[in-house]
C-alpha cells in the first residue's frame, strides 16, 4: 500500500486511530528501558565518583596525619625522658622544696629544649611540693599563684589534655599539652609543654597537599584546637549542632571518608595524642574538575531519547501498515486475488468470522467439558495473579548485592538461584497441588530473600508436624500471608520482626497458621476482611494475596475448608488461620 494511503487512514480516524496507541506503547516501553537503565548508569558514576573522590581526600588527611605523629611524637619523647630521668624522679618525690633538686630539673629542661624546634617552655610539676620547674623558674603553686594551664588542668583532671589560650586582645598565641606522671600506678606529677600557637597553624595547613575548604582538629574529649572559624577554636564541638553530629559520625571513622550534607569529610586520627583530623571538601567544588563527563552523560542521554523516538514512530508505522492493509481489502475484497502478499493475512480474518458461526453449534455439546476445564483456569488464573511487587523488590536487592560484592558474586548467585526456583514454582501453571513439604520449601525460598535483605531484623520459625509433609495440599497458599507480613505486617514498624508457621493435623483437617508482630489490623477493617473471607461468592476481581488463596482453597475444596484474621493492634501481631479437608487423591 501506498504511503499516501496509510496516512489517509491516519488522518480519517485521528486521535483514535491504531497508530497513535503503536506509538505510544512503542514509546513507554522504549522509556521503561531507557530511563531506569539511564538512571542506574548515573547513580552509578555519581557513586564512583564520590567514592574516587573520598579516596583523595582520604589519602590527603592521612598524610597530614604523619606530620602530626611527628608534632606528638616530639611532645611523648620528650615526656618518656622526663618520666625515666633521675633528676626529675627526686624533684618529684622530694617533700619539700629542694634548690638541688629544682636546679637539676631546671639543667634538664634546658637540654630538652635545646634538642627540639617545637616547644617553647617546659614545666615539670610535683604534687609532692606542689612546685613547677621551667627553663626560666622555680614557682611554688599556691592557691592564687596557678599558672593558666595548671587551672585548667585542675578544672578538667584529664590525664592527658591540649588546649589553646589567648592573649590580651583575644588572640591565640599558646597550646599547651600537658600529661601526667605515675610511678608504680601512683600520681607524682606533671609534664606540660607550651607551643607557639601559630607554629602549630603552619604545620596543619602545611600538612595537606592541597588545602580543604575546612579543617578541624579536635581532641579526644571534642575541644576544637584549630578550625578556619577563630570563633569555634576553643569551644567544644556539641556547642553547634552540625559541627557535632559531624564529629559523632567521624569518631567511628578511620582512614575513610564520610558524606555528610554537600561535603566529603576526611577523618585522620592521630594515635599517640589521640586528635582527630577532620578535612571538609565541598563535593560541588571537587566535581567540577569532572564536569565533563555530566556533559557527555546529558549529552548521549538526549541522542538516545531522540533516536528512541525516531524509531517508536518507524515501527509503530511497519506495524499500522499490516492493520491498513486489511482496512483496504475489506473494502475492495477483490484485491485478494490481485495480491498474493495479503491472501493469508484475508484468509485468516474471513475464516475467522465463518468459524464462529460454525462453533455456535457445537458449544452446547462443549459446555460440560469446558466446565470442568473453567476450574482448572479459574485455579491456574488466580494463581498467576500473584502480585509480583516483590519480584522486583526482589531483583532490586539482587543488583545492590551485586554493587556491594563486586569482588565476590558468592551472594547474588544465591539470590538469582533462589528468586529463579521461585518463579519457576509460581508459574508451573499445570501442577497446582503440591505436598505440604514442597510448599514449605517454596515459601522457605522466598524467605531466603527476604532475609537476604533484612537479615538479623527477621526471624521465621516453622513448626510443621512430621504427618502434615506428605498431606496434599494448594500450592503457593503460605508464600502470600508471609509476604503480606513482611509487606503490610511490618510497615513503619520497627525491627525485630518475627514471623511464625505452623502446620498441623485435626479431625482430618490440615491446619496452617501464620502469625506476625507486625502493626496489626483495626478492629473494623478486620471484620470487614472476615465477612469477606467468610462469603461463599467468588469474585475473580478481588485483589490478590489473601483473597486469593481463599478463592483457590474454595475452588478446589469447596465448603470444606476455611481462613480467619485475628489480630490485636495494642498488642501487635495477627494470626490467620487457614483449614482444608485432606483430600491425598488431589
Amino acid at each position: 500500500m501506498k504511503k499516501d494511503s496509510v496516512w489517509t487512514i491516519i488522518k480519517k480516524y485521528g486521535k483514535k486511530s491504531v497508530f497513535f496507541r503503536y506509538v505510544v506503547s512503542s514509546m513507554t516501553t522504549i522509556l521503561l528501558i531507557f530511563i531506569p537503565f539511564f538512571f542506574v548508569i548515573f547513580t552509578y558514576y555519581k557513586y564512583v565518583l564520590t567514592q574516587e573522590l573520598s579516596k583523595q581526600a582520604t589519602i590527603n588527611a592521612l598524610q597530614s596525619k604523619n606530620i602530626f605523629e611527628s608534632l606528638t611524637e616530639d611532645f611523648h619523647t620528650g615526656y618518656e625522658l622526663a618520666r625515666n630521668s633521675q633528676d626529675v624522679r627526686d624533684f618529684l618525690h622530694s617533700p619539700i622544696q629542694s634548690s638541688g633538686t629544682e636546679t637539676k630539673t631546671r639543667e634538664f629542661i634546658r637540654t630538652l629544649l635545646q634538642d627540639s624546634s617545637l616547644p617553647e617552655e617546659i614545666f615539670i610539676y610535683s604534687f609532692a611540693n606542689e612546685t613547677c620547674v621551667s627553663s626560666r623558674e622555680t614557682k611554688h603553686l599556691g592557691t592564687d599563684n596557678l599558672y593558666e594551664w595548671y587551672r585548667t588542668y585542675r578544672s578538667t583532671k584529664l590525664p592527658f589534655i591540649m588546649f589553646p589560650r589567648t592573649d590580651e586582645t583575644g588572640r591565640f598565641t599558646k597550646l599547651y599539652i600537658c600529661n601526667e606522671i605515675y610511678e608504680n600506678n601512683k600520681l607524682k606529677g606533671l609534664y606540660c609543654t607550651e607551643m607557639n600557637y601559630q607554629k602549630f597553624v603552619s604545620i596543619i595547613q602545611d600538612s595537606f597537599v592541597t588545602l580543604p575548604d575546612q579543617i578541624f582538629v579536635v581532641s579526644d574529649i571534642g575541644l576544637i584546637l584549630y578550625c578556619d572559624n577563630p570563633d569555634l577554636i576553643n569551644t567544644q564541638m556539641f556547642e553547634k549542632k552540625d559541627t557535632y553530629a559531624a564529629f559523632r559520625s567521624a569518631t567511628n571513622v578511620e582512614g575513610n571518608s564520610i558524606i555528610y550534607d554537600d561535603y566529603i569529610i576526611a577523618v585522620a586520627k592521630s594515635t599517640q595524642s589521640r586528635l582527630l583530623i577532620m578535612s571538609y571538601i565541598q563535593k560541588d567544588s571537587i566535581q567540577e574538575n569532572y564536569k565533563f563527563v555530566n556533559v557527555l552523560l546529558l549529552s548521549s542521554g538526549i541522542v538516545i531519547f531522540l533516536s528512541s523516538i525516531l524509531l517508536a514512530l518507524f515501527f509503530s508505522y511497519r506495524q499500522y501498515r499490516s492493520v491498513a492493509d486489511v482496512m483496504k481489502i475489506l473494502e475492495k475484497p477483490d484485491i485478494l486475488n490481485k495480491n498474493d502478499g495479503l491472501l493469508n493475512e484475508f484468509f485468516y480474518i474471513a475464516n475467522s468470522i465463518s468459524d464462529i458461526s460454525q462453533k455456535n453449534e457445537s458449544i452446547t455439546n462443549e459446555l460440560s467439558e469446558k466446565m470442568f476445564l473453567l476450574k482448572n483456569a479459574q485455579i491456574a488464573a488466580l494463581q498467576a495473579q500473584i502480585n509480583p511487587h516483590f519480584l522486583f523488590n526482589t531483583l532490586q536487592l539482587i543488583s545492590l548485592s551485586i554493587i556491594r560484592e563486586i569482588k565476590g558474586d558468592n551472594m547474588a548467585t544465591y539470590l538469582i538461584h533462589q528468586l529463579s526456583s521461585l518463579v519457576r514454582t509460581a508459574y508451573d501453571t499445570e501442577n497446582y497441588i503440591v505436598s505440604v513439604a514442597d510448599e514449605l520449601e517454596t515459601t522457605q525460598m522466598y524467605l531466603n530473600i527476604q532475609q537476604a535483605r533484612y537479615k538479623s531484623q527477621l526471624t521465621i520459625t516453622v513448626d510443621a508436624s512430621p504427618e502434615c509433609l506428605d498431606c496434599r495440599t494448594i500450592k503457593l497458599i503460605l508464600q502470600p500471608l508471609v509476604e503480606n507480613s513482611i509487606v503490610h505486617g511490618f510497615s513503619g514498624q520497627e525491627p525485630p520482626w518475627e514471623i511464625s508457621i505452623r502446620c498441623r493435623i485435626q479431625d482430618d483437617c490440615l491446619i496452617y497458621e501464620v502469625s506476625d508482630n507486625g502493626c496489626g489490623i483495626t478492629e473494623s477493617d478486620l471484620q470487614s476482611l472476615n465477612a469477606i473471607l467468610s462469603s461463599d461468592k467468588i469474585d475473580r476481581n478481588e485483589k490478590v494475596g489473601v483473597s486469593n488463596v481463599n478463592q483457590r482453597l474454595k475452588l478446589v475444596y469447596g465448603r470444606k475448608c476455611s481462613m480467619t484474621i485475628t489480630s490485636d493492634p495494642q498488642k501487635r501481631g495477627t494470626t490467620i488461620t487457614m483449614q482444608h479437608i485432606i483430600n491425598n487423591r488431589l
